[in-house]
């Protein structure tokens, strides 16, 4: 299993965050590259923003791992710009 959450958004000092707005948000950004992640959904209420299951087989513990670690990796993008745009001014 694997997932992003979103728990406690709300209370980051110097942000204005409401859960469902930073959610859709972050959805329809993801929606472009939805189809790297395996057995991915984001049918959750505004907590959980992803959540998806990959098969890791023991031969290939290391490279699996790897391989997802990575994919997080390239999308941290999408949760820094989100925030970005929802600091406060000042």
């Amino acid at each position: 299993m694997y997932n992003i959450h979103a728990l406690k958004l709300r209370q980051l000092t110097g942000y204005h965050i409401a859960s469902r707005e930073f959610a859709a948000a972050f959805r329809k950004k993801f929606h472009d590259i939805e189809h790297q992640w395996p057995n991915v959904s984001v049918a959750f209420g505004p907590l959980t923003l992803m959540e998806g299951w990959q098969v890791i087989h023991a031969g290939s513990l290391q490279n699996d791992i790897t391989a997802l670690a990575n994919r997080f990796l390239e999308m941290d993008h999408l949760v820094d710009d989100l925030l970005t745009e929802y600091r406060k001014p000042g």
